[in-house]
């Protein structure tokens, strides 16, 4: 179950890269809700996620970095360029039943500089940002 369901979410990802709105939504249950706790927002069902997901002005080039959890909740932690030259890091929490995403929950934050008086105490890495296929 933990392979299929790692390949659920691989799966949608790639179908974001290759802008094909039909390929995400086959990952979708029926009766999937996707939510957007910064903006309040909740989108009840596969065919209002399509809406949602089609009217988006542009979808965004993504950057897969890890899957973290196991059974039917899965975590990744992904970045999303949406062409402006920003990189946008941000974790989902995925809730699966029988191969099909029945929830998502989307945490979005843009990249930002350290604070000058923590920069002596922390290590900065490399931003990675997605590149086109």
């Amino acid at each position: 179950m933990a392979d299929r369901n790692h390949a659920v979410i691989d799966g949608y990802f790639a179908a974001i890269n290759s802008k094909d709105t039909d390929a995400m939504l086959a990952h979708f249950a029926d009766d999937a809700v996707a939510e957007w706790p910064q903006s309040g927002e909740i989108i009840r069902g596969r065919a209002l996620i399509g809406q949602v997901t089609s009217r988006t002005p542009r979808l965004p080039l993504t950057l897969l970095h890890r899957i973290v959890g196991g059974g039917d909740v899965l975590v990744a932690e992904w970045t999303a360029d949406y062409g402006d030259g920003k990189a946008w890091r941000n974790a989902s929490l995925f809730e699966l039943r029988d191969g099909k995403i029945t929830r998502k929950t989307d945490y979005f934050g843009a990249a930002f500089d350290p604070p000058a008086w923590r920069r002596e105490l922390t290590a900065v890495e490399p931003r990675p940002v997605p590149v086109a296929p």
